[in-house]
């Protein structure tokens, strides 16, 4: 294919996958709603003042590097997370059909929200392990106790987006 049946195939892909999720949603679940949260400044400010102190922990870090692995880590995060939130939403309703209540149930959205903060978790430790090996050049060793945390704090900042539901719901 030469570069001129390419460039229109190109502009469609990336026309879709820059458009928000929710412009082109067929179906709706709270994982697509919350991405709008996600991304706004005082939610991304809370969740790098909650993750600089536990990423200069786990990686025994200057305060100058943890910063700079906290803001690397969360723009992979956030580049990967237009895809990957939405994605890990559907999993978790179908998932979540199991327990019989509706995809807006109370219990249902705080298990959607534990379920976002695992994937997002997971998503920014392979990155800080991708900095480290690729980068650095350095081995960074990770534990299951240091899973634990990083899905914790991801508690904290995923959970900060969800709580803004309570002050400003959705408008239709």
């Amino acid at each position: 294919m030469d570069n001129q049946k390419r460039l229109p195939l190109l502009i469609l892909v990336l026309s879709v996958l820059l458009f928000p999720a929710v412009a082109h949603a067929n179906m709706v679940w709270p994982s697509l709603l919350i991405m709008e949260r996600l991304y706004g400044w005082g939610i991304i400010l809370v969740g790098l003042v909650i993750e600089i102190p536990v990423i200069r922990y786990i990686t025994q870090s200057t305060l100058s590097r943890a910063v700079k692995n906290t803001v690397a880590i969360n723009t992979g995060s956030a580049i990967l997370g237009i895809v990957v939130i939405p994605l890990s939403g559907i999993v978790y309703a179908l998932l979540g059909a199991l327990l019989r209540m509706g995809t807006f149930h109370p219990v249902s959205i705080v298990l959607e929200m534990l379920f976002n903060a695992l994937v997002t978790a997971a998503v920014e430790l392979a990155i800080l392990k991708a900095i480290y090996s690729l980068y650095l050049k350095e081995k960074l060793s990770l534990n299951r106790w240091n899973f634990l945390l990083f899905w914790l704090i991801n508690v904290g900042s995923v959970g900060a987006a969800y709580a803004t539901l309570l002050f400003k719901p959705f408008e239709s």
